[in-house]
């Protein structure tokens, strides 16, 4: 999915923050990839993500589908002093869009898994699908397909790739649809 643009300097801000931080970039990325059987690999046009869908299923479906689903992500955000992070969900064709959510990166006391935060990120995409089925935000693209909910994209077609951080404590979401 074409992402609106978090600011015209994305991807410059984001090399130039991995690099001075001298932190490795999977600070700044955490990718979501389906656990592979042995010898299996992605093929050369397909791109690692996992069903939003089985990420809010069954508590055990995302683990048994997601690679390292049980790795602590954010674990060294704690020497930050962080306790939390800001996600904005966005979408190509909703301009208006202001889809801000803070996500505690500890729970019950341990640092937030990969699994916990796939389902945290799907549960605010299906909310999202939902807001638009109800109308509550406009549709304004050229594009049709990018359309959510009953009249477009269903929320059962949207793959979860990755979430990354574009400035400070602020992350989004790589959407896959298929």
């Amino acid at each position: 999915v074409p992402m609106p643009r978090y600011s015209p300097w994305d991807r410059e801000n984001w090399e130039k923050r991995a690099r001075r931080g001298k932190r490795p970039a999977s600070d700044y990325v955490v990718l979501f990839e389906l656990e592979m059987a042995a010898g299996q690999q992605y093929g050369a046009t397909s791109c690692p993500s996992v069903f939003m869908s089985d990420c809010i299923a069954e508590e055990g479906t995302a683990r048994a589908v997601m690679r390292d689903a049980e790795e602590p992500v954010f674990a060294l955000m704690g020497d930050n002093r962080q306790s939390e992070i800001v996600f904005k969900l966005r979408w190509p064709g909703y301009s208006a869009l202001q889809w801000t959510r803070t996500i505690p990166i500890y729970v019950d006391g341990m640092p937030m898994t990969r699994a916990q935060l796939a389902h945290r990120i799907a549960s605010e995409f299906r909310q999202f699908v939902t807001a638009c089925d109800h109308g509550a935000y406009a549709f304004h693209a050229p594009e049709a397909q990018w359309m959510v909910g009953r009249s477009g994209i269903p929320f059962e077609r949207m793959k979860l790739s990755s979430v990354w951080s574009p400035e400070a404590n602020v992350w989004v979401a790589s959407v896959r649809v298929v």
